[in-house]
Order: structure tokens, then sequence, then C-alpha cells
């Protein structure tokens, strides 16, 4: 602590040094020229031009708020795999015979389109539904159509087997 206090007396006390760096400005080199105030102007406006792009890049992120809109993700949903308003229509029936639950579900569920789980109401629209799924999961719902049968074959011999034994 001592030496801190030596030092800044020994730096205040060579008071001629501080005198000259003004030294400068005053007198014939106290002249302006414009060559000077053209560069003073072009830093301040590359300041304000930094500024503004990054209150832009802020105000863009704020806009960007993460918010919970199920029906906006269903329509977002309805519009990256191209669906017909009749498809959308369709869509949401299937999501509300099934149990009222949100439709965008359904864009995650292939096993929803399999024919035993289409409610009996919507059973007469099942080439629909079956075209549907193939347009949303392509082969995969076909996959899963078929496992899901040959799940319910494998029950039901099992059970035949259980009843006749």
């Amino acid at each position: 602590m001592q030496r801190l206090l030596n030092l800044s007396w020994l730096v205040l006390a060579e008071q001629d040094r501080w005198r000259e760096l003004g030294a400068g400005f005053r007198g014939d080199r106290a002249k302006l020229d414009m060559h000077d105030v053209w560069i003073a102007i072009f830093a301040l406006i590359a300041v304000v031009c930094g500024i503004l792009i990054l209150a832009r890049i802020t105000a863009r992120q704020d806009t960007r708020r993460v918010f919970n809109s199920p029906s906006k993700l269903f329509r977002t949903l309805c519009a990256e795999h191209r669906l017909t308003a009749v498809e959308r229509k369709l869509l949401q029936q299937l999501s509300r015979a099934a149990g009222g639950g949100q439709p965008a579900i359904l864009f995650l569920t292939p096993s929803a389109f399999a024919l035993r789980e289409i409610p009996k109401s919507l059973r007469a629209r099942a080439g629909e539904i079956a075209a549907l799924s193939t347009k949303l999961f392509g082969d995969a719902a076909a996959t899963i159509d078929a496992n899901v049968e040959a799940h319910e074959l494998i029950d039901l011999s099992a059970k035949i087997d259980a009843t006749e034994s």
C-alpha cells in the first residue's frame, strides 16, 4: 500500500509532463482543418449505424417470442404439408371424433389413421383418411397399418388358441 502512495506522489509531482499533453491544442497547432472534421463525421455516422443495426437485430429477436398456440401450430403444419381445406377439415373432424384433443397431435401419430382407430362416425370416409395418412406419412403409414393388423391377427390367434385349449 505504501508503494502505491509513493508511486501516485511521483506521478503527480511531474506536472510538467501533464502540461505538455495539451501543448498540441494551443497556439498555431490549435487549428482544425476539414480533414479532421470529415473523419469525425464518418466516425459518428459509423457509430450511429452500428447502434441502429444492433437495435434492429434485437427488435427482430424480440418478435420471435415463444408462445403456445395450438391452432397456429395446426395451421402451420397444414401449410407445410400443403393440405387442402377439405383435408384440414377432415383432420379436425378426426381429432374431435377421437377424443377432442388438439388436431396437431395427428401429425405425430400415424397410428391414429389406422382403420381400427377411425371412429364409426368417420368410417365412411376411410378412403380419404387413408389417402391423407399416405400424404402425411408416406409409406410409413402403410407399414404401421400392416403392423397393427399383424399384431391384431397375432392377438386374435392367441385368443383362439386359448379358447381351444
